[in-house]
């Protein structure tokens, strides 16, 4: 079974999913994705990281890193599931609020659907959610219709949940500076992460894009009591906007649908 130590990102529990030798090229080359931090088990003394090491580098070198020490590996998450909402589902929290910035120029969503698969397999948990409009070429202009979607989490107990699903995607109306860098970056916001030296254009166009679809998402809500009322107020939005598109196209003609 998997470990219940909390946060799920932790590399006893990539182990499981990631092969020793690929522990041991990373850690050898120094292609290390994570910190070693006090083992939350055991309380947090004066020492944030261990005075003698090479137990601990040994123990990441063959992949049997594990939670019974008195420190912990915390990774990048990316070797099990790459959205940070594995332990919110198994937490079975009312809002989960994801902020999908993977690099996914296909717009295949891929780490949405393994959080959806792993959490129905583990947790007896169901996430619906529609990310059409989320999808590159979505409008007839080439661009995604919409920067994020709002889904429903059904808990094995029968509890629900509300999913808030940003993806970092282009409506076309983003400012200009964000635009001008799409336009010589073609595959922005989607690069690859094999360069991690950011310049700056390239950093200010992912920020300023990730302030605008944060505030697209939130701005009108700011005021309400708590993330629960205006996460329902988001899925109630959502639920009327998909019941006016399901009337629009019953009403459309048969040739134009």
């Amino acid at each position: 079974p998997r470990s219940t130590l909390f946060p799920y990102t932790t590399l006893f529990r990539s182990g499981y999913h990631t092969s020793p030798v690929t522990a041991f090229l990373m850690t050898l080359f120094n292609a290390r994705l994570g910190w070693w931090f006090p083992n939350p088990r055991r309380g947090v003394g004066s020492k944030l990281s261990p005075s003698f090491s090479l137990a601990y580098l040994t123990a990441e070198l063959f992949g049997g890193a594990s939670d019974k020490t008195p420190f912990v590996m915390v990774s990048d998450g990316g070797h099990f599931e790459n959205l940070a909402a594995y332990e919110l589902i198994r937490r079975r929290c009312k809002v989960i609020v994801i902020s999908d910035g993977e690099c996914d120029g296909s717009y295949g969503f891929e780490g949405l659907g393994t959080l959806i698969r792993v959490c129905e397999v583990d947790f007896g948990c169901r996430i619906t959610i529609n990310v059409d409009d989320l999808r590159a070429k979505a409008s007839a202009d080439g661009w995604s219709k919409r920067r994020f979607a709002v889904g429903d989490i059904t808990y094995d107990t029968g509890e629900t949940g509300i999913l808030v699903y940003l993806k970092a995607s282009m409506t076309g109306a983003e400012d200009t500076s964000v635009r001008q860098y799409k336009s010589s970056h073609p595959e922005f916001p989607h690069e690859s992460t094999g360069d991690q030296f950011y310049g700056e254009d390239q950093f200010e166009s992912y920020r300023h894009l990730g302030r605008d679809i944060g505030r697209e998402v939130f701005d009108d809500l700011k005021n309400e009591a708590s993330l629960v009322t205006a996460a329902k107020k988001l899925a109630a939005a959502e639920k009327a906007r998909q019941s006016a598109a399901l009337l629009a196209v019953a009403a459309a003609p048969a040739s134009a649908r």
